[in-house]
């Protein structure tokens, strides 16, 4: 047998063996390839989900600041014991601070 002969007998057997571990690296490639793309779709759809949690708790936050402004407005004029608003002192207030705020702008 001639070293060419050799050559391209073992080129031949060496293909022979490596053929089935490449097409187990194949596909081992390709189901990697599907569990990264899980992967990402599945920090895509977290992020998201982060992200309407952000908004929804700036709007929360938002309106609890809203509400405490509301709540100390009311406790301005609460006295102890009383049972009711003084809705003219209140009244006068409001205007106050409207006119006050139409000198601002």
């Amino acid at each position: 047998m001639t070293l060419r002969a050799w050559i391209i007998t073992m080129r031949g057997r060496v293909r022979e063996a490596l053929v089935p571990e490449l097409q187990v690296l194949r596909d081992q490639n390709r189901s990697l390839r599907a569990d990264y793309q899980q992967i990402v779709a599945q920090r895509n759809f977290c992020m998201a989900r982060v992200e309407k949690a952000e908004a929804e708790r700036d709007e929360v936050r938002v309106e609890v600041e809203r509400l405490r402004g509301a709540l100390s407005f009311i406790l301005a004029f609460y006295e102890p014991g009383q049972t009711y608003l003084d809705t003219n002192a209140w009244k006068q207030a409001e205007a106050s601070a409207r006119a006050a705020l139409k000198e601002t702008k």
